[in-house]
Formats: structure tokens, sequence, C-alpha cells
């Protein structure tokens, strides 16, 4: 269990994605109802490209 001040990652998947497009990544959070959808680049560089409220 997380303490105060930390997350529980509740999901954590891969997308789809062809070969000129990098592989989009998930994040959800059932606790604050959020999803987000990210890339890492070879610089592992953290790209948010959105974040939904669910």
């Amino acid at each position: 269990m997380p303490t105060a001040g930390q997350r529980q990652q509740v999901g954590k998947g891969s997308l789809p994605a062809s070969a000129d497009s990098p592989a989009l990544r998930q994040y959800t959070d059932d606790v604050e109802a959020v999803r987000v959808l990210y890339f890492v680049t070879a610089l592992r560089t953290v790209v948010v490209v959105a974040y939904i409220e669910v």
C-alpha cells in the first residue's frame, strides 16, 4: 500500500504502433480517475500526449 504522497500504479500498457510512429504507452489510475497517453524517447524523456479524466 502506498504511503502519503505516493501513487499506486493501477494500469500500464502499450498501445499498437506502426513502424513510422513511436509506441504510445498508457497509464491509468482508477483512484484519481485519469488515463495518460505518453511515449518515451530514446533519451528516456517522457512526452505526454494526452491526459484524460475518465
